[in-house]
């Protein structure tokens, strides 16, 4: 009893559970207790697996919530990665209005969900990146047939593999077949 009197918080949530056992412990005393030493023993039994369970839960809710904290912070820091990712890519470059949508706004989401699955260090989000890193040579011409013959074939690979990925994350397909297809008319217009 002493030892769960002196853990007792009145702000834990299982702190008023605590302090109700207490106080039926010390009033059954009271009220039962002439000469059988035999409750307490009892009692002591009871108490027992009363505050081992109540530790057990306690623990619980912590395990929980540090695993969100630490989800939370895992999130925040895929945030960050994937944001530093498509600067270090779109600062100062001239770039159509479609290709900045489709990776700030599609393709961010895939970018996302592989850094906080994956890793930075895994293939998954390597290949993301290199998508990105695809779009935007797609749409930087230069000078010569040989980039207008590499782009006819890469567009293709190029729209297979966006779609894929904004599938694989839920992202809505109507708008995914409208940035594919804006994407499709910068390529052509070159």
């Amino acid at each position: 009893l002493a030892k769960a009197g002196i853990g007792w918080n009145s702000r834990d949530p299982g702190g008023d559970a605590v302090y109700a056992k207490i106080e039926e412990v010390v009033f059954r005393i009271l009220n039962e207790f002439i000469d059988d030493l035999s409750l307490f023993a009892e009692l002591l039994e009871e108490f027992t697996a009363f505050y081992e369970q109540q530790q057990k839960r306690e623990e619980t809710v912590d395990k929980r919530t540090r695993e969100t904290e630490e989800g939370k912070a895992r999130a925040e820091l895929a945030r960050a990665m994937v944001q530093q990712t498509l600067n270090r890519r779109l600062t100062g470059r001239q770039l159509p209005l479609v290709v900045v949508k489709l990776l700030q706004d599609a393709w961010r989401n895939v970018l996302y969900i592989h850094c906080l699955k994956d890793g930075t260090e895994s293939e998954p989000w390597k290949q993301a990146v290199k998508v990105v890193d695809a779009v935007i040579w797609s749409v930087q011409p230069q000078p010569g047939a040989d980039w207008q013959t590499r782009l006819k074939d890469v567009a293709p690979k190029l729209s297979n593999s966006l779609k894929k990925g904004l599938a694989a994350v839920n992202y809505d397909s109507l708008t995914t077949e409208t940035l594919l297809r804006e994407l499709m008319q910068v390529h052509m217009s070159m």
